[in-house]
C-alpha cells in the first residue's frame, strides 16, 4: 500500500466520526463533548488460520476464554461468511467445547494488498483449523497481557501464519 492510499484510508477513518449514524449513535447514548478517533494501522499477514479471540464470553460475560476460527483472514469469521470453529476455553486453558464449524471459503491476502475469496479443500471444510497447541498458547495471551494492562474490550483478532 502506497503512503498516498494510507493517508487517504486514514481521512476516511477521521471522516466517518461525523458521518449520520455515529452522530445518532452518540446522541443516543447521551455522548457529548469533543469526538476523538484512532486508528490501528496493522500489517496484513498471509493467513493459513485466523479469527477472534475473547477474554470473557461476549454471551454469557463467564470467565472463560472464547476462540473463533477459519481457513485464511479472519474477515470471514467477522463478516460471517463461514460457520467458525468455536471453542470455549477455562481462564487454564482447558476446553470446555468445541465445536467444529463449515468453513468452505476463506479470504487471502492478494498481490495487490487487498483480499481475495479462495474456496477451501473439500477435506478441510470441516476439519478443525486450530491444533491443541495453538489453542493453548492463545489461552494464554488474554490471561497475560489484558490482566496486566486492562484491555477495556477483551476482544483482539489473531492470526497464525
Amino acid at each position: 500500500m502506497s503512503v498516498v492510499a494510507l493517508l487517504d484510508g486514514l481521512v476516511l477513518v477521521h471522516g466517518s466520526a461525523r458521518a449520520e449514524a455515529a452522530l445518532a449513535y452518540r446522541r443516543k447514548r447521551g455522548i457529548g463533548g469533543p469526538m476523538r478517533m484512532a486508528a490501528v494501522i496493522l500489517t496484513l499477514v498471509d493467513a493459513d488460520c485466523a479469527g477472534v479471540l475473547f477474554a470473557r464470553n461476549p454471551v454469557t460475560g463467564a470467565d472463560e476464554i472464547v476462540i473463533e476460527a477459519a481457513w485464511g483472514l479472519g474477515e470471514t469469521v467477522v463478516a460471517g461468511l463461514v460457520t467458525p470453529d468455536h471453542f470455549r476455553l477455562s481462564p487454564g486453558g482447558r476446553i470446555v467445547e468445541q465445536r467444529i464449524g463449515e468453513k468452505d471459503i476463506a479470504m487471502r491476502r492478494a498481490a495487490d494488498g487487498g483480499t481475495h475469496e479462495t474456496a477451501v479443500a473439500p477435506e478441510l471444510v470441516e476439519a478443525p483449523c486450530l491444533d491443541t497447541a495453538t489453542l493453548a498458547r492463545l489461552a494464554g495471551f488474554p490471561h497475560r497481557r489484558w490482566r496486566a494492562c486492562c484491555w477495556p474490550q477483551r476482544r483482539r483478532p489473531w492470526a497464525r501464519p
